[in-house]
């Protein structure tokens, strides 16, 4: 059969949009039912990257060890949510405006989204504290201990290190959260300084501080040194970006901050235990997904993007579900282009590297075990030849 060039070329056409339309059956959009719920279904759509979640639901859904999901509202309102995203239909789901309800009609934490734009790292950070009891609770009924609590996976903890410049007194703070906010700004503020990339954001945060007004629990004297180290390492790395600055007139940064689709964590902001642990080395973080934002500070639009599991990256704009190619996907890492502005960014621990620490850690105490054996064999040999010795 002979096609002319023409033909040929509509078939492709067919073709490639029959693709485009198989591929987005799988990433469904969010229609914006109260036209401000962009917010929420762009952080419900970074959220349903998260593998732990679903892992969780699909192992323990058919479970004979696992509790009812309908004695845990939480967990089934996000379940049957996220579920609806993963249906492989070319129509956006509908169910933001009863979505949004539950949560603010059935938590206290969360009144204040019943109305208007809000902030989605805050829409986040409620969520997952709501999440977290509900799914420990869960978990204390299971008659079996399969699992750990997903939300763990994102469990963050900043160590503070308070060190007295006059009798070195040292005072240590832990810090435990789902985030790590980091400021754009930095400097003393008759120079503030604008961050560019996401390295000097992570930079400026771990920089040493001195407190003049900080008093010793020990001397009573003022003036100390600050550190802060990384004491607990998630599997899930979330980035604030802190662009909204409130207290008098509200405004927003809308710096471009250019930011790496992998990210190395440097030893040198990580705790001593970690150090000791995995000997030292640094560990890579590759982007998951993020929340971008435009607008100002009292409203605005929110927007994702995530990628699936063959890499192939996806913009989450309400009901709106379009591929990225890499090269729209460079611009946006680089920030060249007038593209809104990354605000919430999701780093997932590159586990390869993290597996190789934890074998060098398990080897070498293997190793000790062994000297220290070899160790009490040798010493009770000497003792034999002792007493031999002492015979002849």
């Amino acid at each position: 059969m002979n096609f002319s060039i023409k033909t040929f070329t509509i078939i492709i056409v067919i073709f490639l949009a029959l693709n485009s339309f198989i591929s987005n059956a799988k990433n469904r959009g969010i229609f914006n039912e109260n036209r401000n719920d962009c917010f929420m279904n762009a952080s419900t759509q970074a959220i349903s990257h998260i593998n732990e979640l679903r892992t969780f639901y699909n192992k323990f859904k058919e479970s004979a060890h696992s509790p009812n999901f309908e004695n845990h509202k939480p967990m089934q309102v996000l379940f049957n949510y996220l579920n609806e995203l993963e249906k492989e239909e070319p129509s956006p789901i509908s169910g933001s405006k009863k979505f949004r309800a539950y949560w603010v009609n059935n938590f206290t934490t969360m009144k204040n989204f019943k109305t208007g734009q809000h902030d989605a790292q805050e829409f986040i950070s409620s969520v997952f504290d709501i999440l977290n009891n509900e799914f420990n609770k869960y978990l204390t009924e299971a008659s079996e201990n399969i699992t750990q609590n997903p939300i763990s996976t994102f469990k963050l903890q900043i160590k503070k290190t308070i060190t007295c410049n006059h009798c070195g007194y040292v005072r240590s703070i832990d810090e435990p959260g789902y985030l790590l906010p980091l400021t754009i700004l930095y400097g003393p503020l008759s120079d503030l300084k604008h961050c560019n990339d996401l390295t000097c954001c992570l930079k400026n945060f771990f920089e040493p501080t001195v407190m003049n007004d900080w008093t010793c629990d020990n001397c009573r004297q003022k003036n100390a040194r600050r550190l802060k180290t990384i004491s607990f390492l998630p599997k899930y790395l979330v980035i604030q970006l802190k662009r909204f600055i409130y207290g008098g007139i509200a405004n927003k940064l809308d710096d471009a901050i250019k930011f790496d689709p992998i990210i190395e964590i440097d030893s040198d902001i990580i705790d001593q235990s970690i150090k000791e642990k995995y000997h030292n080395k640094n560990f890579s973080y590759k982007l998951l997904t993020f929340i971008c934002h435009e607008g100002g500070p009292s409203g605005g639009h929110y927007w994702a993007y995530g990628k699936d599991s063959n890499n192939n990256w996806y913009k989450y704009d309400d009901s709106n579900v379009t591929s990225i190619t890499p090269t729209i996907l460079i611009d946006i890492l680089n920030q060249t282009k007038e593209i809104g502005t990354p605000y919430v960014l999701f780093y997932e621990l590159d586990e390869k590297t993290l597996f190789s620490h934890e074998r060098v850690h398990q080897q070498l105490t293997q190793l000790k075990s062994s000297l220290q054996e070899l160790k009490t064999r040798l010493e009770t040999l000497r003792k034999k030849l002792e007493i031999l010795k002492s015979k002849l």
